[in-house]
Formats: C-alpha cells, sequence, structure tokens
C-alpha cells in the first residue's frame, strides 16, 4: 500500500487539514506516488472507519501497476463507514487491470458518506473494471454535493468510463 501521508492505517482514523501539495510545478511528472494493492495520493488503505477532512493532493501523479486493486487520487481504500468532508484531489490517476479506479477515491465501503468534494485530473486506465470520475467503486455510499469533472482516457478496453461513480 502506497500513500503521499499514508500507506496504510487500521482501525479509525481521523486526517485533519493534511494537504499533499507538490510545489516543484516544472518537475510535477517526476513526483509520482506508485506501488501495489492500495494507492491513494494521500492515504493508500484504511481498513477501519476513515475521517478526512479538509483536505487534498494536488498536483500529483498516482500510478498502480497490474497487481494494484484500488487506486484513487485521494484515497485508494477506506474502510466501513468511512467520512470525507471537504476534500479535493486534482491528480493524475492510472491503473493497469486495477478492479476499481477513481479520481477521488478508489473503493469506499459500506456506510461511506462523502460530502462537499471533488476531483479533478486525469484518469488513465487499461483494463480496470470500475472506472469512475470521483469514485471506482463504492457500497452503499452516500455523497453529498460532490462533482467529477475528470478527462478520461480509456485505451485499454476498461469497462465504461463513468463521469460520477463505477
Amino acid at each position: 500500500c502506497s500513500g503521499g501521508l499514508a500507506g496504510r492505517c487500521d482501525g479509525a482514523t481521523e486526517i485533519l487539514g493534511c494537504r499533499l501539495y507538490v510545489t516543484d510545478l516544472a518537475n510535477v511528472s517526476q513526483y509520482i506516488i506508485s506501488g501495489t494493492h492500495s494507492i491513494g495520493g494521500l492515504v493508500g488503505r484504511c481498513d477501519g472507519a476513515l475521517t478526512i477532512s479538509d483536505s487534498f493532493a494536488a498536483p500529483a501523479r498516482v500510478y498502480g501497476g497490474s497487481a494494484s486493486i484500488y487506486i484513487g487520487g485521494l484515497v485508494g481504500y477506506c474502510g466501513t463507514d468511512s467520512a470525507l468532508s471537504r476534500c479535493y484531489a486534482d491528480t493524475d490517476v492510472h491503473g493497469d487491470a486495477s478492479p476499481d479506479l477513481g479520481g477521488l477515491i478508489g473503493h469506499c465501503g459500506a456506510g461511506g458518506a462523502v460530502t462537499d468534494c471533488y476531483a479533478l485530473g486525469n484518469l488513465s486506465s487499461v483494463g480496470s473494471l470500475y472506472f469512475g470520475g470521483l469514485a471506482g467503486g463504492s457500497s452503499t455510499t452516500t455523497y453529498t454535493n460532490c462533482y467529477a469533472a475528470p478527462t478520461f482516457d480509456n485505451t485499454g478496453g476498461a469497462s465504461t468510463p463513468y463521469g460520477f461513480a463505477g
């Protein structure tokens, strides 16, 4: 698991007011968060309830190879009852055959709540199953006042990219 702030966290976790921001804009393409399994601009994976507010990742590049499962611009995977509020990602997210790929969240577990969040940037996939502008996959997650406006590159036969959630 890989993330700009935390690769993996277990149990209930709070992240408040954290920002991943690349200031060397002339060389932003050199700053890549990559790995296997769960990858996110801020957090790779949290198996407990994850709370993130007033946080962002921008500009950043998040890359998952063929062994990656969950890839997101801010969070790769967040567990049951997670809550994100006032967060955004303006990232380039790429996955090779990743099941869940999203501009903000790769996958959000059951009972999640995402409020006042958005995703921009570029999403590219080579064979991802769930491929969404805001979230790749989600289980009974509620989205309130959120939007996604990324560009999509679906050159590898992924399922149809969804503008909001896969």
